[in-house]
């Protein structure tokens, strides 16, 4: 286990717009400043300032290490009913090894909205 608090580097969402059924690619990095050792990194989602653990790797991190993180999000994460919540219309994302607090902002990801409105 690594025993040095590790740096991350922003996600980057493959698109900015997601289609509810679709699922979604991630780019994030993490940067070991330590020794070497394993650690759980985990892809957090929030919506309505409720953080939620989307999906995690477990990693072994050499020394000084800058690796490259991907995960791609299932398409149920950008239901309504996975959050509880109507009109779904955003998601942050963020990596860490542990629980973000409140007020710590992530990448938006915006959700395509189902319902067709009549223009008339």
């Amino acid at each position: 286990m690594i025993n040095k608090t590790l740096k991350f580097i922003d996600v980057i969402p493959s698109k900015e717009t997601v289609t509810p059924g679709t699922s979604l690619n991630v780019l994030g990095g993490v940067i070991n400043p330590g020794e070497a050792g394993s650690a759980k990194i985990i892809l957090w989602g929030k919506s309505e300032n409720i953080w939620k653990p989307l999906l995690s790797q477990e990693v072994f991190l050499e020394e000084k290490e800058h690796r490259h993180l991907y995960f791609t999000i299932p398409p149920e994460i950008f239901q309504e009913e996975y959050w509880g919540i109507k009109n779904l219309e955003e998601i942050e994302l963020l990596i860490s090894d542990m629980t973000p607090e409140n007020g710590t902002p992530g990448k938006l990801v915006f959700i395509e909205s189902m319902s067709v409105s009549d223009p008339w």
